[in-house]
């Protein structure tokens, strides 16, 4: 077997393998092999041992027990003999004459002798030589152990002598030794106190950097599975509004009707402005909203048309669509560029167009196309055509005064209130007409400034809103999909591009991921809706079968949902629906739901006509007829006392408390509000909660 070591050198240090078997030896002969030449008077081994020593290392036995001592690889210190520390050889044997010592001496500098190296041999092994030698030692011994005991015993009377004196002397400092002994022991015992209260406060405060440690992954493994879901929510989030977007533009259409003014080679006076008007229908599945435009192909490039009115339209519903024309100064037949109607970009439905005949006649007609008729009754070019308006009335028309408009108040989303990323809003104040004239029809709602989401948005009113009427302006945006605070600012402008009364906006707070407090207010809101009562308690006999059959509440809310389209709108239902298929979440959010949906069935306080007490009377108890009210005039003065005695006994005989009122308190809380029904059921599963949940909604 072998051993590894290290070895040290001035400053070389190298790694070899000693036998474990005559080890000294071995070293002695690698190191030679090593440095050759380096240790012409022989080679002096160290090593520091556990008390930080420095140990000589002479023979087998020594670095054998170095080897033991040391828990990792032992380095040893290597360096050369002094010519003066030559070794010598001399022989010792025992007095019985079996062992004999062959030992390696050396004289230091004051003469004395030190052994280096020992090894034992029997008799049989030494020689002739050897025996003289160990023949005159043993006489020498015997010499030497003779004076030895005579020294010892003038020695043992010197001591006896001088025991008796400092007898006296030890006894008196004893005492003195022994209080500092006491008063070191109890120094000792101080400083070991202070070492343990060290210790253990520095073990307390590497359990506390383990367990910041530990807090701080933990955190950051949380912030990092947050993170996650967050990016997973927006992707989603923004799958779903590209996958909206392109469903609401796949249901787009639209289909001429026919030409409302200056139809087709109508004869229009030469460098005039004309305003074209269409009547088109909706004929698609998506309503028309504020983003889509009118737009003119010229050479296959489709362009937008600027100051066009494209009115909010429901699908089947009809609506107009103008734009203003300027006629070429000569005189001829023009024909306009295909207009389309148009989305992100690309147009659907119809082509329509406008076709005139430019000249230089001017008669009443074509002028009066140029008199503003905002605040009229709108007519058809040819009813138009019939109505004789002179050129001087033309030329009296006065000059218009400012419009006013003034905010109401808000119809919905309310500042500061929570919405989804990338959630679709159609945001509506009430606004009311201050001004001293009626709003031209094609006043717009534009962006302002300012605002960090919806700038492309606008809306326009297609009708005529009077004097001191009352507005609701509504305009559809989309939430931005980075969370945190967003404001969007609008305001009024004319068809003339005049802005016009107060400013509008929008405060909202766009989040993923709403607190337990804001949720639980949308669910309240959203449970105190009539609408939303009535359309759950219409399904929640479907909502039972759902559950009995073990689907999941995601699948259930889905089935209602679809069922009931238009609870789809609720901010409660927008926000919940992403979650429902986390179902770690939301374990105990079915019983939940089924106990809300219970207490719409029992008519607890989310529905308006809750059952009435059990101990109120019917109208049919509380009304008497005329025999009972005659009867009842007729009972003698004995009948009436002997009731008014019995009602004190049923007062006295009332129990003051319910057994299980604190179960009964339990189904308060949960929203229960027929509590008299709850009573026999407790009575009946003797206060167990479970047991009545069980009977209520069986499996």
């Amino acid at each position: 077997m072998t051993t590894i070591v290290k070895i040290v050198f001035e400053n070389d240090i190298r790694r070899i393998a000693l036998q474990t078997e005559n080890a000294y030896e071995h070293l002695i002969q690698e190191v030679n092999r090593i440095y050759s030449g380096r240790f012409p008077n022989g080679v002096q081994v160290r090593y520091v041992d556990d008390e930080d020593d420095c140990v000589t290392v002479t023979s087998n036995p020594e670095l054998k027990d170095a080897f033991e001592m040391s828990d990792a690889t032992l380095k040893l210190f290597i360096t050369p003999k002094s010519a003066e520390e030559e070794e010598a050889e001399y022989v010792k044997v025992s007095k019985d004459g079996q062992r004999t010592a062959i030992l390696t001496k050396q004289e230091s500098k004051d003469g004395a002798e030190i052994v280096r190296e020992a090894k034992v041999i029997t008799p049989q092994e030494v020689s002739p030589p050897q025996e003289e030698n160990v023949k005159s030692n043993f006489d020498k011994l015997e010499t030497a152990e003779a004076e030895e005991a005579k020294a010892k015993e003038v020695a043992k009377a010197e001591e006896e002598a001088k025991a008796k004196e400092v007898a006296k002397a030890e006894e008196e400092t004893k005492a003195k030794e022994a209080a500092k002994v006491e008063e070191k022991a109890k120094a000792k015992e101080k400083a070991q106190r202070k070492a343990e209260a060290a210790q253990k406060a520095q073990k307390q405060v590497e359990r506390l950097v383990k367990a910041s440690e530990k807090a701080a992954a933990k955190a950051k493994r949380e912030a990092i599975k947050a993170q996650k879901q967050a990016e997973k929510a927006a992707k989603e989030a923004e799958k779903a509004a590209r996958k909206a977007k392109k469903q609401f533009r796949a249901g787009l259409s639209s289909v001429f009707i026919k030409d409302l003014t200056y139809e087709d080679g109508v004869e229009v006076e030469v460098g005039t402005k004309i305003t074209k008007t269409w009547l088109l229908k909706n004929n698609g599945k998506s309503p028309w909203t504020s983003e889509v435009y009118l737009g003119k192909l010229i050479k296959g490039k489709l362009n937008p048309v600027p100051d066009s009115e494209v009115p909010d339209l429901l699908p089947g519903k009809e609506g107009e669509v103008s734009v203003t024309l300027s006629l070429p100064t000569k005189e001829g037949k023009f024909r306009t560029p295909n207009f389309f109607l148009c989305y992100d970009g690309k147009k659907f439905g119809d082509r329509f167009w406008a076709t005139v005949t430019a000249s230089k006649s001017k008669s009443a007609d074509h002028k009066l196309a140029e008199v503003p008729v905002e605040d009229k009754p709108k007519k058809s070019y040819s009813q138009v055509a019939k109505d004789s308006v002179s050129k001087t009335d033309v030329k009296k028309i006065p000059v218009k005064e400012p419009l006013g408009a003034h905010f109401v108040r808000d119809v919905n989303f309310p500042d500061n209130c929570l919405v989804a990323p990338g959630q679709a809003i159609k945001k509506t104040w009430v606004v009311k007409n201050t001004g001293p004239r009626a709003w031209p029809r094609g006043t717009k709602l534009v962006s302002l400034d300012g605002s960090t989401f919806g700038q492309d948005s606008t809306a326009t009113i297609m009708s005529v809103v009077g004097k001191g009427e009352q507005y609701n302006l509504s305009i559809h945006l989309v939430a931005p999909l980075e969370t945190g605070k967003h404001t969007a600012r609008f305001q009024l402008v004319s068809p003339q591009g005049e802005k016009f009364g107060h400013k509008y906006w929008i405060n909202i707070q766009v989040s993923k991921f709403p607190s337990n407090k804001e949720l639980k207010s949308m669910a309240m809101e959203f449970l105190a809706n009539k609408e939303v009562v009535d359309i759950l308690q219409e399904e929640f006999p479907v909502v039972i079968k759902e559950i009995r059959q073990g689907k999941k509440l995601a699948s259930i809310v889905e089935i209602v949902l679809t069922k009931r389209p238009e609870l789809k709108k609720h901010q409660f239902v927008i926000f919940i629906r992403p979650f429902l298929q986390s179902a770690e979440r939301f374990m105990g959010f079915q019983l939940d739901a089924l106990v809300s949906m219970y207490s719409f069935w029992a008519m607890t306080p989310f529905s308006n006509g809750a059952i009435a007490s059990m101990e109120e009377k019917s109208p049919k108890e509380k009304e008497k007829s005329p025999k009972e009210e005659k009867h009842a005039a007729k009972e003698t003065p004995k009948k009436e006392i002997a009731k008014k005695s019995q009602v004190k006994e049923e007062v006295k005989e009332a129990p003051s408390r319910f057994k299980y009122e604190k179960e009964l308190q339990h189904f308060a809380e949960l929203g229960f509000k027929n509590l008299e029904a709850v009573k026999p059921l407790l009575l009946k599963h003797k206060g167990s909660v479970p047991m009545v949940f069980n009977e209520l909604f069986p499996n």
